[in-house]
Formats: C-alpha cells, structure tokens, sequence
C-alpha cells in the first residue's frame, strides 16, 4: 500500500482497474463478499499474500501490522499461477495504452524552423491532394485519395463517339505504369502509422514455484516477479520518422501526378499524328477526285481533236501516283492508329473509321511566357517531387540532431511477495512495487556526426536537383513558346496568303486549259505544288498542337 501511495492515485487507479477485472475471472471471487465489502475486498488483492488453497472459511495467518485495518476476509496460501496472470494482464494494458496514436504537427520544412536554412519557393502552389499527403495525421496516418473505379473503364474501340478527355481518362484507368504509381503511393501512405508507433511494450515475468529453491527477502518468500517496460524514443523522433514517410507519400503522389501527364500528353501526340494521317488521306482523296474530273475533261479534248493522247496518257499516270500515295498513307494511317490503341491499352484489332480526329486548330491568343512559366513553376509535378524530396531529407536532418539524445525505457515491477515459509522473522508478505527508467548512452559520437553530415549533404544535394530541375522547365518552356509563337506565324500565312492564292492560281490555270489556254504541264505542276503546301499546313497545325500539348504537359493543365 506504501508503494501505491508513492506513485500517486493515477498509478494505484491502474493497478486496482487490472487487479479487480483480472480477479472479477477467477474461481475464487465471492459476489456476496466483493459486492458487501468491495474496497476491503481491493485492499485484500493488493496487500496479501497469494494462496495455493481458498477454503473460505479459515483466516490467514499472517504478521500484524498496526498500520492495516483488521479485516475478517478468509485466508489463502501462495499461488505462483495467479502472479502470471497478473502480469499478462499488466502487460497487456500498457501494450493497449502504447499503441495509441500520437499527435504531431503538420509537416514543415527543417529551415522554417531555424535548422539549415534554403531558399522558399515563392511562386509554388500546391495542390490540395499534395498538400493532403504532405501532412501527418493526427493519428499517425495519412488520407490517400482513393482511386475508384471509373465509368470509362468499360469503353473500347468500338465506343468511337468519346471525346479526346474520354480518351485520356480510359488511358489513366488502363496503363500499367499509372497504376504501379498509385501502388507505390499506397506503399508509402502504409509505413507512416509504422514509423510513428512505439515498439511493443516486454512483458518479464519470473516465478519461483518449487520450495525450498525460492529467494527470500526480508519482507518474505518471493512467489513471483512480473516487470513490463515499454522504450520512448526522445521527444520529437518520432515525429521527424513520420514528417520523412509523409514527405515520401508526397514526393511519389507528385510522381503520380507527373505519370498521369505523361500518359495524357502521349494520348494526345498519339491523337494528334492519327488526325494527320486522316487529313493527309483527305488531300489525297480530294486530289482523285480533281484528277479523274481533269481525265475527263482530257478525253473529251482528246475526242474532239484539240488535244492529243499523250495528255490522257499522263493524266492516268498521275492517278496511279495518286493511288499509291493513297495506299502509302492508309499504312501511314493505321500505324498511327496502331500507336493509339497501345497508349489506349486496347491489344485487339479495332476499327477506327468512325473516330472524331477534330479538335481547334488555333487558339486565339497565346499566354505571355511570364504567365507560362509561372504556371510551370507553380504547378508541375516533377518539380513538386523535388521540393518533397528536400522537405524530406532537412527532416532526415533533424532525426540526425536528435540522435545525439538517449531513449528512455520505462519499468514498473510488481514483487508478489508471502510470510508463509519466510526465513525471516521480519517477513510481513508485503507486495514489492517498483519502478525504472533506463537509457542508453550516446557516446559513438563519430557515427553520429556521419549520419548528420550523410543527410546534410543529401540535403544540399537534393537542392541542387530542384535547382536544376527549375531551371530545365524554364528553358523548355521559353523553347516551347517560342516555337508556337514561330508556328502561329507560319500558320496564318499559310491560311490567309500562301495556299488561297495558289488554290486560286490552280482554279485560273483549270479554266485557261479548258479554253486551250494553258498547258497540262502548268495545270498539273500548280497541282503538286499545292498539294505539297496542303500537306505542309497540317504538318505544321499538327506540330502546333503537339508543341500546345507539350507546353501544357509543362505546366501541368488538365485534359
């Protein structure tokens, strides 16, 4: 009872919740005794001995001590059994109480904190979900956005009325390598309640059932001896454990990010030369059609003695250029389709006539390169893992600081004692409580000043990744607009000057050689030369929607 009064009522609250619940299951509980007289009953449990035999009826001898009430509750003898159970008991409450959650502060970087100092990213913004995964929970763990399934997982080939986002969307939900993504993302989010929890609480428990090979003591026969400890890290490691697996679960989120941009932009090069190859079919489609008109008008002159068959002659022989032209870009046609379908994951052959390749050609206004680069800077994912990654090795840093502290191992002892066969005359069979605290010495100071210099040059390292990683988004954004701002001006002359005036040129040529005017050498080099501009303008909208789609790639735009 003195021991218990040492350590305070919140101790003793413990011990008589442990004692009573763990009796309340045994044969020799009493209701009529416990529910008459319970805090006699509690005081019994914790101040006398244990016995082999409860016969109910007979007293237990014992040493008075004036200090204790007199109490009328039957005798008993030793039972090294109980003093196990006791302490399984024990162990197992300290073991629920250890494995609660801890509270720990939202994720900060070391230097705003005061610890190595790095410039702050002024310009970046970070997405909700980023930012989700980039804090610790209050329980130690963190809310990883789900990925459900989506409506579009059922949509094949033969669905040929989705739009391009359709088509994006079907790619995130089929590509392996998003999907390794999230798996590694969920990976992450599972160690962070592992690095945050404490290690099991030991469970030491030391009986002595056989007399006379027992130790004695002054206050009597020790029966059994039941010690639980439990290891504390020092205050503030595990909260640097759990800050490191955040900055990870958000470095790989970002990742994600990065890989579903990735897939998308492929969905839309790939997109992009399908739709090529479909207008490039056109022009040749449309160039049949001039020619077998101009075959016709060739025969008639041919008929009525104006003109001679060698103009008949060469007129066919373009058509049959036309016609391998056309065979050369239906393989063109399908092979791009081919490419389609393995960024879509689609493995099966498809049919893909009734696909709508049309999106805006042009943009009406270009964004400034400022607001480009600013968007890039701010938004893209690749760089948003670089900064994750600095975030989390100045972390590493501070578990390196705090490595120069001890951890702590708490004890607490319960010493079932007993008067029966006690070899002291002193011997009053009083229970021995004790507690601890035990750490170890940090005194392998060399390693941790490695381990600290190991993680600041990580540090440093991984700032200088950002840095490069900053400046090379920089470069490839200017590139990017520059070339569009290049294009856009080549398109417009294409679209208002160049191909309306030879297009104008062809039609004033057809009506001169109708009126004998003009020579089928001039008709049908105005021809090929228009066809050539033809398919230079989609080669160039169509590298302007790939450049478009790189530049937005870049900045990390939607579909």
């Amino acid at each position: 009872m003195d021991g218990c009064k040492t350590f305070g009522p919140s101790y003793r609250t413990i011990v008589d919740v442990i004692v009573v619940t763990t009796v309340r299951s045994c044969p020799c509980w009493h209701e009529e005794i416990c529910e008459k007289d319970y805090p006699a009953w509690l005081y019994w449990i914790r101040s006398y001995r244990f016995s082999d035999e409860f016969d109910g009826t007979v007293p237990l001898p014992r040493r008075e001590n004036p200090m204790r009430p007199t109490s009328t509750l039957p005798g008993r003898k030793s039972n090294p059994a109980w003093a196990l159970v006791f302490g399984l008991c024990l162990g197992g409450e300290v073991g629920c109480q250890s494995g609660s959650g801890i509270v720990f502060p939202n994720q900060r970087p070391v230097f705003e904190q005061g610890t190595p100092t790095a410039p702050r990213l002024t310009t970046r913004t970070v997405p909700e979900s980023s930012q989700t995964a980039g804090s610790v929970a209050t329980s130690a763990k963190i809310a990883v956005t789900p990925f459900p399934d989506s409506k579009i997982q059922q949509a094949t080939f033969q669905d040929t009325d989705l739009d391009l986002s359709q088509w994006i969307s079907l790619a995130l939900e089929r590509n392996p390598e998003v999907a390794v993504a999230r798996r590694e993302v969920e990976i992450a989010s599972a160690k962070i309640p592992q690095v945050g929890s404490l290690a099991d609480p030991m469970v030491d428990v030391v009986a002595w059932p056989i007399y006379p090979n027992v130790q004695q003591q002054a206050g009597g026969r020790m029966i059994a001896d039941v010690v639980v400890s439990q290891e504390v890290p020092w205050r503030g490691k595990r909260e640097s454990r759990v800050a490191q697996a955040s900055g990870e679960v958000t470095r790989l989120q970002n990742k994600l990010a990065a890989t579903e941009l990735k897939v998308a932009n492929e969905v839309r090069q790939a997109y992009i030369e399908c739709w090529l190859a479909s207008q490039k079919l056109e022009i040749a489609q449309n160039d049949r059609l001039f020619l077998e008109g101009l075959l016709d008008l060739a025969q008639t002159r041919f008929e009525a003695g104006t003109s001679g068959q060698q103009e008949v002659l060469r007129i066919q022989a373009e058509i049959g250029l036309n016609h391998t032209e056309q065979s050369r870009l239906t393989a063109d046609r399908k092979n791009s389709l081919a490419e389609f379908a393995r960024v879509i994951q689609e493995p099966t052959d498809f049919s893909h006539d009734g696909l709508p390749l049309s999106f805006d050609l042009m943009e009406t206004t270009l964004p400034s390169w400022e607001e480009v680069s600013t968007q890039a800077l701010a938004a893209n994912p690749e760089l948003q893992a670089r900064w994750a990654e600095v975030q989390r090795d100045q972390w590493r840093v501070k578990e390196s600081q705090l490595n120069y502290y001890p951890d702590l191992t708490y004890s607490a002892g319960w010493g079932v004692m007993t008067a029966r066969r006690a070899i002291s005359p002193t011997a009053d069979g009083i229970d021995n409580l004790t507690a601890g605290v035990s750490f170890n010495l940090p005194v392998r100071i060399a390693s941790r000043d490695a381990a600290l210099r190991e993680s600041q040059i990580q540090v440093e390292k991984a700032m200088r990744e950002w840095e490069r990683q900053q400046a090379e988004i920089q470069r490839d954004v200017r590139q990017l607009h520059a070339q569009l701002e290049s294009l856009a001006a080549q398109l417009h002359q294409y679209r208002e000057t160049i191909v309306p005036s030879l297009e104008q040129a062809l039609e004033v040529t057809t009506t001169a050689y109708e009126a004998n005017q003009a020579t089928l050498s001039e008709l049908i080099e105005l021809r090929r030369e228009l066809l050539k501009l033809r398919a230079t303008q989609k080669d160039l909208q169509a590298q302007w929607q790939k450049s478009r789609a790189d530049l937005y790639w870049l900045m990390a735009e939607g579909n």
